[in-house]
């Protein structure tokens, strides 16, 4: 979780995605089980669920793709009992690495989702 406004990320790990799926793999469920009990606790808080890719393949095509993972998240944070209202999901293809796209495992670690504080 990124929290924007003062700088400082709280130690819940991203959501890596498989490429071309935007299918919550098995090993995110966890990661998003810790995410649901950290927004359970912060109820007025906003977030934007944003979505990304490695730089493969074509860029709408990974607009699209991006979207889909935020959207994914964000259905399960939805039928886990927490209010859509409070999520924006946003895809931002590959235009927003974290990682350097030239090696597997960079392109690895850019195909995920981040959640952003923006409000609360």
């Amino acid at each position: 979780v990124v929290d924007r406004e003062s700088a400082q990320m709280v130690e819940l790990r991203n959501i890596e995605f498989e490429s071309g799926r935007a299918a919550i793999p098995a090993d995110g469920m966890s990661t998003l089980r810790d995410i649901l009990t950290a927004l359970a606790a912060a109820p007025g808080t906003r977030f934007v669920v944003a979505g990304h890719t490695d730089d493969r393949g074509d860029p709408r095509a990974n607009i699209s793709l991006s979207q889909a993972r935020a959207n994914a998240v964000v259905s399960y944070l939805a039928r886990e009992g927490l209010g859509t209202s409070r999520f924006d999901a946003r895809g931002y293809g590959a235009s927003r690495p974290i990682a350097d796209n030239s090696t597997a495992e960079g392109r690895r670690r850019n195909r995920r989702i981040e959640f952003v504080k923006v409000g609360g």
